[in-house]
C-alpha cells in the first residue's frame, strides 16, 4: 500500500494511489473505521471503485486530522452546495479528491482545493485544431 504526503507551507497533503491491492477483504476491514453514516454511504455504490473513494477519501482526512492536529473525534457538516466542513473545527479546511486510481486529501488553516484526475488517450478523430 503506498500513500503519499506532500508538506507545503500551512498545507498539508495526503493521497492514496494503490488502488490495485484494494480487494474486497480491504473495504470490509476498512470499513470498521468509519462511522455508521459514512459507512452506510459507502455500501450504497455498487462500482467498487466507488467504494473506495467514499472509504478512502474518509481514512485520508481522519488520518490527516490525527497526524496535524491530533483530531480523533470529528463530524461533519455540509454547507448548502454539499460540501464538507469540520462542524467542531471550522479553523481547519480540507477537500478530497478522487478518480478511478486513487484518491487525495489536502487540509489547510484556509479554504482549500485539489483535484485529481485519470489520464486517458484520446482519439485523433476528437483533436480539433
Amino acid at each position: 500500500m503506498r500513500k503519499l504526503a506532500l508538506y507545503m507551507k500551512n498545507r498539508k497533503v495526503y493521497a492514496f494511489f494503490d488502488y490495485s491491492s484494494a480487494d474486497r477483504r480491504f473495504i470490509e476491514y476498512s470499513l470498521n473505521f468509519l462511522p455508521e453514516d459514512r459507512r452506510e454511504k459507502a455500501l450504497k455504490y455498487t462500482r467498487q471503485v466507488d467504494k473506495l473513494n467514499s472509504i478512502v477519501g474518509y481514512l485520508l482526512l481522519r488520518y490527516g486530522l490525527k497526524t496535524e492536529y491530533d483530531i480523533v473525534d470529528f463530524k461533519l457538516g455540509y454547507e448548502e452546495c454539499g460540501k464538507p466542513y469540520l462542524i467542531d473545527h471550522e479553523d481547519i479546511h480540507f477537500n478530497i479528491s478522487h478518480c478511478n486510481c486513487g484518491c487525495v486529501c489536502i487540509l489547510s488553516d484556509r479554504p482549500v482545493g485539489i483535484d485529481i484526475q485519470d489520464i486517458t488517450d484520446v482519439s485523433d478523430d476528437v483533436i480539433c485544431a
